[in-house]
């Protein structure tokens, strides 16, 4: 018979040693008063509406590769799906579903501080599901190469989920205001660039899709500082 993990934990944990006899894994995280009911449904098939990994999940290894004390994000081999340069286990994103699913996007027009997009995503399997399509961010290599501060891999900036019914397709849309393509710079602010974004459209599952967004102007957006709070209150 089939073995599934169910982990239910308040934090991350590394699991490799679990995984040799398991077809499948479950995170379900701490599910609360009506988590097992919810469980109990999703188990046995009565509903199929999974959602998508919140955090990276490293291996067993993980914490023997850093200093624990060190807190920084981009100190190898690197902290999240941001910035973690080594296989996970699994990934910030990862999630599957009892039925499978097709999704394609295109870039509509450019409105005054937004890019935006439509999507049609197709129920291509056997039943009735959710689906959650992730969007994320990332610069060119052209502009990531003339920068001096840490750059993250991709970045989360927006999702969102739909029910499809065997055979249908739906769409979905999203308008991105140009803040999401800002990184935070050397000096904690928010800084926009100008050049190539790419903008990647993820089911945690399968194809991903990348588009590109062209952005002609520099933003420069001040974040509040420690050494300007105390102004605040004068």
């Amino acid at each position: 018979k089939a073995v599934v993990l169910l982990l239910c934990n308040g934090g991350a944990l590394s699991f490799d040693s679990l995984l040799e006899p398991v077809a499948a894994v479950i995170e379900a995280f701490n599910p609360a008063q009506h988590g097992p009911r919810a469980l109990a449904d999703l188990l046995f098939g009565l509903e199929n509406r999974w959602g998508k990994l919140p955090i990276t999940i490293y291996g067993e290894n993980y914490s023997k590769e850093l200093d624990i004390k060190d807190m920084s994000f981009t100190t190898a081999p690197g902290r999240s799906y941001r910035y973690y340069t080594g296989t996970p286990l699994y990934r910030f994103g990862d999630g599957m579903s009892y039925t499978s699913f097709a999704h394609n996007c295109s870039t509509t027009a450019l409105t005054v501080g937004f890019a935006n997009f439509t999507c049609t995503v197709k129920n291509t399997g056997a039943r009735e599901g959710d689906e959650v399509l992730q969007v994320y961010h990332r610069l060119s290599d052209s502009i990531r190469s003339g920068l001096s501060h840490p750059v993250p891999f991709r970045r989360l900036i927006a999702f969102d989920r739909l029910s499809l019914a065997r055979a249908a397709q739906g769409q979905l849309f999203f308008s991105i205001p140009m803040k999401s393509f800002a990184l935070t710079n050397a000096d904690g602010d928010y800084e926009l660039y100008p050049g190539k974004h790419h903008v990647i459209f993820s089911r945690g599952l399968g194809h991903e899709l990348s588009l590109e967004v062209e952005i002609n102007q520099h933003e420069l957006h001040r974040n509040l500082h420690p050494e300007t709070w105390s102004s605040m209150y004068i």
